[in-house]
């Protein structure tokens, strides 16, 4: 099939087609668009019994489109409203005819329009169809090998041969493209449609699969942990009480020096927990046989410190060097400042520190999160 061109002069645009031929249509520029609105049927020799159909074919369509079918003495002239967005051709078969007929006939079609700007808004009428976008309607598309009998022909265009008129032929030409437009935008419309609904329903289903995932990760990370801390707390215990046994041999070695027989210990019982103002609470292990602790005081300590779920973040216990600092001296966190006083030395006492006189809402990263409450073993040893 050979190529013939298309003239495009200023804003007026036409070409000729013939039988085994086609046209190439194709905007100049980036942003015009070629309005095609008439396609006339030049047959001197053509028999009545045979239809011309007009096809278009762009580069984003696999297959050929209908354009318009032509019929000799009753619908040679049809008025279109086409828009061609893209590069592409037109030709014609003819609708009924044998192949050696259609060697011999000499048929010609006249397309005329004009060239428009995409950019001009208001041109494009809501009776105009798009050609160069993706078509979905496959009763509309033809390949180059396959044939159209009259009967096809005749449901395309619905031509009253009766009426004699021009304008009916106009007019039944713009029912059939209206026809065509409507189906084809219900088409896009309800697939368009399906598609998101199955795109959200994917999404939908993502989400409840990560979620579904995350809460198991979460379920099984909690699992472990309760189980570490199971472990980590049978093993403490463990480790305190051979600690608590080892405190009682060494504390003599560590009295001041020159001192002479210490005082006896004072007897071990269990005291009642007793609360402070602003949530610190304590409670005596064992009252110390010393002396009582004064602000000012420079004191020798033991100490153990711990979280609510038994986690040990730091300690002297049980043979580390003891810890020295001023009481009242805001040397320490607050809990120890008040939680200490009342002490004797040689005394011990278990300490809860709420989490404002602890290391409040900053905590003291790595080893104590944000606004711990903070558990302290404590034993004074000396005072100077």
């Amino acid at each position: 099939m050979s190529e013939q061109s298309a003239a495009t002069l200023g804003a007026v645009w036409g070409a000729a087609v013939s039988l085994g031929s086609s046209v190439d249509v194709r905007p100049d520029e980036a942003g015009e668009i070629i309005q095609i609105t008439h396609a006339t049927l030049v047959t001197p020799e053509m028999q009545p019994r045979f239809k011309v159909a007009v096809y278009g074919q762009t580069e984003r369509l696999a297959e050929p489109t209908v354009l318009c079918t032509l019929i000799p003495g009753t619908a040679e002239n049809v008025r279109l409203s086409l828009l061609w967005s893209t590069s592409g051709k037109i030709f014609i078969k003819l609708v009924g005819a044998s192949r050696k007929d259609e060697k011999s006939a000499d048929v010609t079609v006249h397309l005329t329009g004009s060239v428009q700007s995409a950019e001009l808004e208001g041109f494009m009428s809501d009776d105009e169809m798009v050609i160069g976008e993706k078509q979905d309607q496959d009763d509309l598309f033809l390949g180059d090998d396959e044939e159209i009998d009259s009967d096809e022909a005749d449901g395309k265009v619905q031509r009253d041969e009766d009426n004699d008129s021009d304008g009916a032929d106009d007019d039944e030409g713009d029912m059939t493209l209206q026809a065509r437009k409507l189906l084809l935008a219900k088409q896009r419309k309800d697939a368009a449609a399906a598609k998101a609904k199955a795109k959200a329903e994917a999404k939908a289903k993502a989400e409840a699969e990560a979620k579904a995932k995350e809460e198991a990760e979460q379920k099984q990370r909690e699992r472990e942990e309760r189980e570490a801390a199971k472990k980590k707390a049978k093993k403490d215990k463990k480790k305190n009480k051979k600690r608590k046994h080892e405190d009682d041999n060494n504390d003599d070695g560590e009295q001041e020096q020159g001192e002479e027989q210490p005082k006896k210990k004072a007897k071990k019982k269990k005291n009642a927990m007793v609360s402070l103002a602003g949530g610190l609470k304590y409670q005596d292990v064992e009252v110390g046989t010393g002396a009582v602790v004064r602000n000012g005081r420079k004191l020798s300590m033991r100490y153990r410190g711990m979280l609510q779920n038994g986690r040990q973040f730091d300690s002297n216990m049980p043979r580390g060097r003891p810890f020295e600092f001023r009481l009242g001296a805001g040397e320490v966190i607050a809990g120890w400042d008040k939680g200490l006083q009342g002490m004797r030395v040689g005394g011990k006492r278990n300490l809860i520190i709420p989490p404002r006189m602890g290391y409040g809402a900053r905590g003291a990263p790595p080893d104590i999160p944000p606004n711990a409450t903070l558990l302290f073993n404590v034993h004074v040893l000396k005072m100077k």
